[in-house]
């Protein structure tokens, strides 16, 4: 699964939603994908 307009590096707002994460990618869109793609920070 290509990581749509994702920059790979940035840190991005991003919700939880059961077992995927819904991020909000580099023009405002948002995408779900399986959190085991993300390394989550505080």
């Amino acid at each position: 699964m290509p990581l749509v307009n994702l920059t790979i590096g940035n840190i991005y707002e991003a919700a939880l939603e059961k077992d995927m994460i819904r991020v909000w990618g580099d023009y405002g869109e948002d995408y779900l994908y399986p959190l085991d793609m993300f390394q989550i920070l505080d």
